[in-house]
């Protein structure tokens, strides 16, 4: 009895503790309506600051995370979390609910906040939600909040220390409920069927069905190997539905879908995908092709021709040339070269598939290639650079370094198409297509094999991974 009275005492005295807390990490929050409590992040004032010296303390400070409220959150990402596990037992769970419901209002303002000044609050913020979703039993306290979190469009706005913490809030989101992940295609679903709102425009449209397909992209790459895999027809449909719009801006985040099935998806789930992966990729050459044909001073001179009778006409992208330059075809246009770059990576065991097709864009033996008058075809790639050669004589361009087991590219922008000029360039001086060591292992001692093929996909997965993620990123607001 008086056991279980100092084990009430303990946890009485750990909720009070944890609101005290609570109450710092929330310093800097202030209520933004008075008819119902919403809290957000307070502005500071930088036109406020007479001294220009003390603004730049005050500015060092804040970036640092000095602040009473960033302490307070880095204090409960480190403890707070087995504190409550330990402090109540598996018949009390009830109570964590009640306790972290009341924190989230104070965490997640700062979670929905993307600027450079709230950045250490963000990432103190994200490791203490990391923590607390391992717990299963928290799920009912922040489930609402991060799946809000998670379709909010802002959500990559922050910096790459951040987005680790991240895909473990988004892995046990989805991984603790299967519901969950249902939920999510239903909204991919809903954009599908045109029905997202009668007041929104087909821009706005389009771009929250891209911006949908990044979130399920990012979902299927926090997950592990084939967990989505009894998923595949329908993410295969809606990535199919996407396609059929012809829009650039959404197009880009169905390839960036691509990359990630293709190393989170087992080869036998992808089977039906990869006749829908290289038509589409074989069109978006085609068209760079096409635009390096026709790119010439005549054509330019039409094009402003045009664009001076309609202001909109040069930034619309459903104009019949696909509007070529504009960042949205740009973006479409390195998401389909960095496609190519990681199915020429991946060893052929991991992309079987690809390999009666990788001809068509890189040929089989580019030394007998260069040394033969007669051939008919020529691979895509070589097109592409012999084109961009004649386009663009006056630039020096240099090979990319290739680097046995990584990834050419590694930019998430490009500003022009030229800047693509080096990709296509080293691809098409390059014999060796299979730029990793698991395809030199050979078929005797094959324990022996195994094992070092295993540790060197592995090795090889960690790489793409990291670039991957970096292309998940947004640019974070001042």
């Amino acid at each position: 009895m008086e056991e279980r009275k100092d084990q009430k005492d303990l946890q009485d005295a750990t909720a009070k503790l944890i609101e005290c807390v609570s109450q710092v990490c929330g310093s800097c929050l202030e209520q933004t309506t008075w008819l119902r409590r919403n809290l957000a992040v307070k502005e500071h004032d930088e036109d406020a600051t007479p001294d220009a010296s003390s603004l730049t303390g005050a500015s060092s400070e804040i970036i640092m995370g000095n602040s009473h409220s960033v302490q307070a959150q880095l204090v409960l990402s480190e403890i707070l979390a087995p504190i409550l596990d330990i402090c109540f037992g598996s018949s009390e769970k009830d109570k964590v609910v009640t306790i972290l419901t009341s924190l989230m209002c104070n965490i997640v303002p700062y979670l929905k906040t993307h600027t450079l000044k709230n950045m250490p609050s963000f990432h103190a913020c994200s490791k203490l939600l990391s923590s607390l979703s391992s717990y299963q039993y928290t799920r009912k306290a922040w489930k609402k909040d991060v799946f809000e979190l998670l379709l909010d469009n802002s959500l990559f706005q922050m910096d790459y220390a951040c987005i680790k913490y991240w895909r473990i809030i988004v892995d046990n989101l989805m991984t603790h409920d299967n519901t969950t992940f249902r939920d999510l295609m239903s909204r991919v679903s809903l954009t599908q069927s045109g029905s997202l709102s009668i007041f929104s425009s087909r821009e706005q449209e389009y771009e929250q069905r891209a911006q949908l397909l990044k979130r399920l992209a990012y979902v299927i790459f926090c997950s592990e190997m084939d967990q989505y895999a009894k998923y595949m027809p329908d993410i295969q449909e809606q990535l199919t539905s996407s396609l059929r719009l012809n829009v650039p801006g959404v197009q880009a985040q169905v390839f960036l879908c691509f990359r990630v099935i293709l190393i989170r998806m087992s080869p036998i789930h992808v089977t039906s995908l990869w006749p829908i992966i290289i038509s589409e990729m074989l069109q978006v050459f085609l068209q760079i092709e096409q635009e390096l044909l026709t790119d010439t001073e005549e054509f330019s001179f039409h094009i402003k021709l045009l664009s001076t009778l309609d202001a909109s006409w040069s930034t619309n992208s459903n104009n019949g040339l696909h509007a070529l330059g504009h960042p949205h075809w740009l973006r479409l246009q390195l998401a389909t070269a960095k496609l190519l770059d990681l199915a020429l990576l991946l060893p052929a065991v991991s992309l079987p598939q690809f390999q009666m097709y990788r001809w068509a864009f890189v040929g089989d033996d580019l030394e007998r290639l260069h040394s033969s008058a007669g051939v008919s075809f020529v691979p895509h790639v070589v097109r592409i650079a012999n084109l961009m050669d004649k386009k663009f004589p006056d630039t020096q361009i240099e090979t990319l370094p290739m680097k046995r087991n990584e990834l050419l590219l590694t930019m998430n922008s490009i500003n022009q198409l030229k800047d693509l000029h080096s990709f296509f360039k080293t691809l098409s001086l390059c014999s060796n297509r299979h730029r990793t060591e698991c395809s030199k292992i050979t078929s005797s001692d094959h324990s022996l094999s195994d094992r070092e093929s295993d540790k060197k996909l592995n090795m090889i997965l960690e790489k793409i991974d990291k670039v991957i993620e970096m292309d998940f990123l947004d640019k974070i607001s001042r």
